[in-house]
């Protein structure tokens, strides 16, 4: 989904006993951090995402000045469109 998919594992620095890891409170904050981190992941791809049309319309902005009053109010609207643009949630 995302241009730059990079998935990175988390390797432990130092060993854990095995009675902290068969703790309930183990297992919860292991899932915490695979929230933390898959949301993470989610929210930069968007935002890079939108980094991307940000600097693209940008780009466009002094070619489209050169074009006539009629393509003006199409640019407009398709910047319209993009700005209210909402993703999913997950």
């Amino acid at each position: 989904m995302c241009w730059f998919k990079k998935k990175t594992e988390i390797i432990p620095l130092v060993s854990i006993p095995e009675w902290a890891t068969s703790h309930p409170a183990w297992g919860r904050l292991e899932d915490q951090l695979s929230w933390y981190d898959n949301r993470s992941n989610y929210c930069q791809c968007w935002y890079k995402r939108l980094k991307f049309i940000q600097i693209s319309l940008a780009v466009l902005i002094p070619v489209l000045s050169q074009l006539g009053p009629e393509y003006a109010n199409w640019f407009n609207e398709a910047k319209r469109v993009v700005a209210t643009h909402k993703p999913e949630e997950k």
